[in-house]
């Protein structure tokens, strides 16, 4: 499973981050080759966080803002 959310970024606004449900740079590695395949450069995530599990609701919805504050004070980043 994988969520695309933008976190805040003082000279953009916003920056796009990828969270990934697992690890491993393969996996990292593959999914940007995928990205530079079909997306503009700007679309592809800047930041890939690998995590246990994505936040969602009842509804089986993600829950970004959970989500975004979980990345902003708690994770350790992985960039490309």
């Amino acid at each position: 499973m994988i969520a695309v959310i933008g976190l805040p970024d003082e000279h953009w606004g916003e920056r796009v981050v990828a969270v990934i449900v697992g690890e491993g740079k393969l996996i990292e590695d593959t999914l940007h080759q995928h990205c530079q395949s079909y997306l503009g450069k700007y679309k592809i995530p800047k930041e890939w966080f690998f995590v246990d599990e994505i936040p969602k609701s009842a509804l089986g919805k993600t829950l970004k803002n959970k989500l975004r504050g979980l990345l902003v004070f708690n994770l350790p980043k992985r960039s490309n």
